[in-house]
């Protein structure tokens, strides 16, 4: 595979995980009935954590 295509990928991966804890932790916020600031932040976080977690881990297993 091309490395410019597999690299955008990776970012594009992130985006897509930041905009989704974004919205799941707006969600949960008012669910719960919080600020939705606060549920954002934490959603976001949390997601980029795994986010950046899965992208280690595929990049880790490409160099084996």
């Amino acid at each position: 595979m091309n490395p410019y295509l597999k690299y955008t990928n990776l970012a594009f991966q992130l985006i897509l995980y930041i905009f989704s804890g974004y919205y799941f932790g707006k969600w949960i916020a008012e669910y719960l009935g919080y600020g939705n600031s606060a549920g954002s932040a934490i959603g976001i976080l949390v997601m980029l954590m795994l986010g950046l977690t899965k992208i280690i881990r595929d990049l880790l297993q490409e160099n084996k």
